[in-house]
């Protein structure tokens, strides 16, 4: 296959739809967007088409393309016509995406979702296991006879505040209730 040159030559490796899009047909990396190799001093520099595009049909140089970047207005990764580009900084195409949780915060947000997917235990009985003064092996077959499956290492574990941590907040060693 020839190297891409001029703006004809992405055209022709794309489906033109309806819609004024061109869908291209060949190389994507992970996030499907589309990539190619420019004839750049023999060797190549690999870019993304939407970006060599865009400098194709403003007459700038790709090699001396504004370190900005380049997206889609309508947001199809797939679509590298450059009527439909939009150039901006880091910023502005975040912007675009929309509000997201960022940092630590969104960390904790998503771990708590994961933590408390599936869980066995109401906060009743949570609260039951880190007050009772029975056995793990009496906890674990009181809960057999309700038909809740658990290990004796995973009561210990809720005891001990490593398991099920996020119900018992405002807790302390000194909150928790007594043996009389």
């Amino acid at each position: 296959m020839r190297a891409i040159k001029t703006l004809e030559d992405i055209r022709q490796r794309c489906h033109v739809n309806d819609d004024g899009e061109w869908i291209w047909k060949y190389c994507t990396n992970r996030n499907k967007t589309p990539y190619a190799k420019t004839p750049h001093h023999g060797n190549g520099v690999t870019i993304t088409v939407l970006r060599l595009a865009w400098c194709l049909h403003n007459g700038i140089a790709y090699d001396q393309c504004p370190h900005e970047r380049v997206w889609n207005k309508n947001g199809n990764s797939l679509d590298v016509n450059p009527r439909n580009a939009v150039v901006g900084t880091i910023a502005e195409h975040n912007a675009t995406k929309g509000p997201r949780q960022k940092g630590m915060r969104a960390r904790i947000i998503t771990m708590k979702g994961v933590a408390t997917r599936g869980r066995k235990f109401t906060p009743d009985q949570i609260q039951h296991i880190r007050t009772c003064c029975k056995t793990e092996r009496a906890l674990q077959e009181e809960f057999a006879a309700i038909g809740i499956t658990v290990s004796r290492a995973m009561i210990g574990r809720i005891r001990r505040g490593e398991d099920y941590n996020e119900l018992a907040r405002g807790a302390s060693i000194f909150a928790m209730g007594l043996a009389a």
